[in-house]
């Protein structure tokens, strides 16, 4: 802030009449373009933890980018298809009709791949637009740079709005603001006597924030507070000059109802419990007020009574509070006094009233971090403009000011820092929410999916402590589904699926994991009639056409597997690049199935991983021999087409599918190959387990120490072939 700025007794604010002056920055431009940088520095170095941070599958980035199959494909049939209202190519996440934000995950995906680095990136740098515009907006409505440069900076740095940042699928939040913003910026240039194309600007740049996240239905509404800030009334003529903004207000709250009935995220009975959503409504507000003045002890989730529990007293006397706030902004409304207060609260009130928890849809929660994003900015420039009423007053109160200032963006933007490291994934995040409701059914749910893989018995007992508070979480279901799946319990399995799915879970998840428990079981049949039911219902998925492929080959119908495989080739462009990489550096394999099987090796992993499960879950010796014979048949076809890519072109120019076989599949088809020598030679066919064990070491030297100590190869210890072949280098 410049000094000169903060010496003059002219009012914070804005004069309520008269001629509207924007002040322009003070100083030269080297000094205005430096105030802007320190903005956007304040915007971006709190948040760079977030570019280390990965996806959250539980935390709806799965449902949003990685499972969200229509994004995968940067192609005009998918572009149209996320502006449909009924998709064609897969579901709308959450029932949300968020187009534009579904617009740009399908670019980063068709630019980066699946970076998560440079999606976090993108968040970050839209928050530094916003806090620009922030800047700008405020600076045009009250008028003065130093209280809009204040407001920007708390904005920039304030820990509530890290969920937005952080949070890959938040790019909701920031998009709608971008284009908010920039609507009401437009709205205020034209009532600043700006050309005819400020109009028609706020109305595309309206259509854009609808478009970005259904929040933006408040857009005329917070138009008109402008106007009432900068003159102490609305008049009609302002109302029906924003016509065009009522009429897609309208068309959204109708898009935003039907997408949330149709696909029953909104239930009625929740929708008519009036009584209870204005009290939780009441109290989130209070919440969101308390975590304004002290961000701290913030929460992925603020969970609210189970239905059937009461109410506390915080619940009843926030709804008080509400009562007697809204009746002192109307007082002072009437009397023309305190207008920039009654601006900072309606304001807050009147954006957030989408998202306030009044009418709910989904699951049923308090308040989140991430809906004060935008509705925040009302409070933000009331603080500014009381910290620099502090700064013109008095010697001490002018040295008070500057340091609550500074305090207060130094000590909000460590805070930030510190936030934005607990959602880099998605355990720690669930681990910092079960430590502040160690109670809430849905945290101690969303905890059991995090560690799910990991630890599925971890998992069962967050999942059963979650269903003994409430059975309803279909989720959570999912949850004990996968633990009894990886036990081999696929009875159990199966009755977990069906009840999760009777409870509301989408029939594409649903589907997907009763084909794998098929699958691991070895009724392939069956498994393949569930795969069928997900590419009809996530059409774009190219990974299940692989899975059912596999399961086809098991059944002995190659060229069943075969079309499969011919399928995936012609929804995924991206295989034909890789096909074009393969043919120029690797020799090509034998048969076509193997030549199919290249382009995506993952399919390998999953084939592995049903081999690994029949040997040392089910300890079912022949089945396993089975997979593992039909793994081997194509495995090393693969690994050796990936590397002899490796081996022709510089590491620093690897496609990342070169990175990942060389990660990842080089060691599992080293492991392959030796676990099917172990079980060959439990049979007595030593000579195919020597071979076997050949194989095996020449992808992975190191195996031979553990041969050596190999119980399952006592048989094979006292051979030459197998002494001379696990010989370490220095021993030749």
């Amino acid at each position: 802030m410049h000094p000169k700025s903060l010496s003059t007794t002219e009012p914070v604010f804005a004069a309520a009449s008269g001629p509207h002056r924007t002040e322009p920055l003070a100083g030269a431009w080297p000094r205005r373009g430096l105030m802007l940088a320190v903005l956007a520095l304040l915007a971006f170095l709190p948040f760079l933890p977030t570019l280390q941070h990965d996806f959250l599958p539980t935390w709806d980035d799965g449902v949003y980018v990685l499972q969200n199959y229509r994004i995968h494909q940067l192609d005009w049939g998918n572009v149209a298809d996320v502006f449909r209202l009924h998709p064609q190519r897969g579901r709308m996440p959450n029932a949300q009709y968020t187009p534009l934000v579904e617009l740009s995950f399908m670019l980063e995906k068709r630019l980066f791949g699946l970076a998560p680095g440079l999606f976090h990136l993108t968040n970050v740098l839209l928050h530094g637009l916003n806090v620009l515009l922030v800047f700008l907006f405020l600076r045009r409505l009250a008028g003065k740079a130093d209280v809009a440069w204040l407001a920007a900076a708390f904005f920039a740095v304030h820990p509530l709005h890290v969920e937005s940042v952080a949070w890959v699928t938040e790019r909701k939040d920031l998009l709608s603001a971008l284009f908010y913003l920039l609507a009401l910026t437009f709205h205020l240039r034209r009532r600043d006597g700006g050309g005819p194309w400020n109009g028609r600007a706020v109305w595309l740049a309206g259509l854009a924030a609808f478009l970005s996240k259904p929040l933006a239905v408040t857009l005329p509404a917070a138009c008109l507070l402008c106007d009432y800030y900068r003159q102490g009334r609305v008049g009609g003529k302002a109302v029906v000059r924003l016509w065009p903004l009522w009429a897609l207000s309208a068309a959204g709250i109708w898009i935003t109802f039907y997408t949330h009935v149709s696909t029953h995220v909104a239930k009625s009975h929740e929708v008519l419990a009036l009584g209870s959503n204005l009290l939780i409504a009441a109290r989130g507000i209070a919440l969101y007020l308390e975590k304004f003045v002290w961000p701290f002890g913030l929460s992925a989730f603020y969970p609210v009574p189970e239905p059937g529990q009461p109410f506390g007293l915080s619940y009843y006397m926030a709804l008080a509070a509400l009562a007697a706030t809204l009746g002192g902004v109307a007082w002072l409304a009437i009397r023309g006094k305190g207008r920039p207060f009654v601006f900072g609260v309606l304001f807050f009130l009147v954006v957030l009233s989408p998202s306030s928890r009044i009418l709910p849809v989904g699951m049923r929660f308090l308040a989140a971090d991430r809906f004060f994003y935008l509705p925040g900015i009302g409070f933000f420039l009331l603080l500014a403009g009381g910290v620099l009423g502090l700064m013109r007053g008095r010697p001490v109160a002018r040295w008070a000011g500057r340091g609550l200032a500074g305090g207060l963006v130094v000590l909000w933007a460590v805070a930030t820092w510190q936030r934005s490291q607990v959602w880099g994934d998605d355990e720690t995040l669930w681990r910092d929410a079960l430590a502040k409701y160690p109670d809430s059914a849905y945290v101690l749910g969303g905890m059991a999916q995090a560690v799910a893989a990991r630890d599925p018995e971890e998992a069962g007992r967050y999942a059963d402590r979650a269903l003994a508070i409430s059975a309803r979480d279909g989720q959570t279901m999912l949850v004990k589904a996968f633990q009894t799946q990886r036990a081999g319990q696929f009875e159990a399995s199966l009755d977990w699926l069906a009840r999760a799915e009777a409870k509301g879970v989408h029939p594409a998840y649903v589907a997907l994991m009763v084909g794998r428990t098929y699958s691991l079981s070895g009724d392939h049949d069956k498994a393949i009639e569930a795969y069928a039911r997900v590419v009809a219902l996530e059409p774009r998925s190219t990974e299940y056409l692989g899975w059912m492929a596999l399961s086809r080959l098991a059944l002995g119908h190659e060229a069943a597997a075969l079309e499969c495989l011919l399928d995936m080739q012609k929804i995924d462009t991206t295989l034909a690049a890789r096909a074009r990489l393969l043919e120029e550096y690797a020799p090509r394999p034998p048969t076509p199935l193997q030549q199919a099987f290249c382009l995506s090796p993952d399919l390998m992993r999953f084939q592995y991983e049903l081999a690994q499960n029949s040997q040392f879950v089910l300890k079912d010796k022949a089945r396993a021999l089975r997979e593992y014979r039909l793994l081997l048949e194509y495995y090393p076809a693969v690994v050796d087409a990936w590397q002899a890519v490796a081996a022709q072109v510089p590491s620093r120019r690897w496609p990342a599918q070169v990175r990942e076989v060389q990660d990842l599949h080089v060691r599992k088809l080293a492991v392959a190959f030796y676990n099917y020598a172990c079980l060959l030679a439990s049979r007595g066919d030593a000579s195919s387990a020597l071979a076997a064990l050949r194989s095996a070491f020449g992808y992975d030297d190191s195996l031979k120490d553990t041969a050596r100590a190999d119980s399952d190869l006592a048989g094979l210890r006292d051979t030459p072939v197998f002494i001379e072949m696990t010989r370490s280098i220095g021993e030749h």
